[in-house]
């Protein structure tokens, strides 16, 4: 619940919601970021009360039902940490980012991959409008857009600059972004159908049923027909849906260097990236390992869409 969306769903409806109060259609950022916005809202406007409304999803499928959920997604929303959703802060914070310790992580190995693509499209990007510091700070919509957000400013994000003051900030906000609706909701989502779809791999509820052993396991702990039946149509219904391809969108934009950028690193994702990945998960496999499919950029959407 957290992770998925309080950490991903709801700190980029902020972002997004910025984006379309503050920043004009015309602004070359609203030009590419509202790809990356598309879908989150509608997906929170209509997902978040099937989720925790009385009576649904997670009230059905969890314990601690629609009161619990609630309560776990509004004390999240009071700590949202800015900096901490980034690749890099979130896995030394989490104490996974050696790979000596951990050598077998594929999230940190293929996400490092994903992330530096994603900062290098930021940069080709960022650069073709903003040369200098003042072309940053004199970017009225910008500044307005910051501020709106940060708990500085208007808003309740931690640690989200009230101000955008560097063209290396503007890159370090956009990647962040994007590695959000991007990288990190990929991987809290897609999984879903792999590996809890099956209710026995990962039920939401075991329950100690009086007909099981006291000393072992039963299938009599699984939850029945009902929340079983429950269980796999949330998860198919979150982990199936892609409405586009990351970076797919170059021939929409109207400036003519923004589309050299999207479609050339589109290209990069699919031509370098993704046979990269493929070999890496190839290796796995033949090591003995699970392969992890989810940061191969064929399956990758541009942003949050369930």
């Amino acid at each position: 619940m957290v992770d998925h969306l309080s950490h991903a769903h709801l700190v980029a409806e902020a972002v997004c919601v910025s984006i379309e109060r503050h920043l004009s259609h015309k602004h070359p950022l609203y030009q590419m970021l509202k790809f990356h916005c598309r879908g989150v809202l509608t997906a929170n406007v209509l997902g978040a009360p099937a989720l925790l409304a009385p009576g649904q999803f997670m009230h059905t499928l969890h314990a601690y039902g629609w009161k619990g959920a609630s309560k776990l997604v509004s004390g999240a929303a009071k700590s949202e940490d800015w900096i901490a959703h980034g690749f890099t802060e979130d896995l030394i914070n989490r104490g996974v980012d050696d790979r000596g310790t951990l050598p077998y992580y594929p999230y940190r190995d293929d996400g490092k991959i994903l992330n530096r693509a994603l900062e290098r499209f930021t940069k080709e990007y960022v650069q073709i409008y903003y040369k200098k510091k003042e072309d940053v700070l004199e970017d009225k919509e910008l500044q307005a857009f910051a501020k709106e957000i940060s708990v500085d400013g208007n808003g309740k994000i931690r640690r989200f600059p009230t101000s955008v003051r560097s063209v290396m900030q503007l890159r370090s906000i956009i990647s962040r972004f994007l590695w959000i609706v991007v990288g990190r909701h990929t991987a809290v989502n897609y999984p879903l159908t792999d590996y809890v779809l099956y209710v026995p791999n990962a039920p939401t509820k075991l329950y100690n049923d009086s007909r099981a052993p006291a000393d072992r396991f039963s299938l009599l702990n699984l939850p029945l027909r009902t929340v079983s039946e429950t269980q796999c149509a949330f998860t198919s219904s979150l982990g199936t849906f892609r409405y586009d391809r990351l970076l797919d969108y170059a021939s929409f934009l109207e400036d003519r260097a923004a589309r050299r950028v999207v479609y050339r690193n589109f290209c990069r994702l699919n031509e370098l990236v993704e046979p990269l990945l493929i070999r890496i998960n190839n290796r796995r496999l033949k090591d003995g390992h699970l392969a992890y499919p989810y940061f191969i950029p064929r399956w990758l959407p541009n942003g949050i869409q369930t």
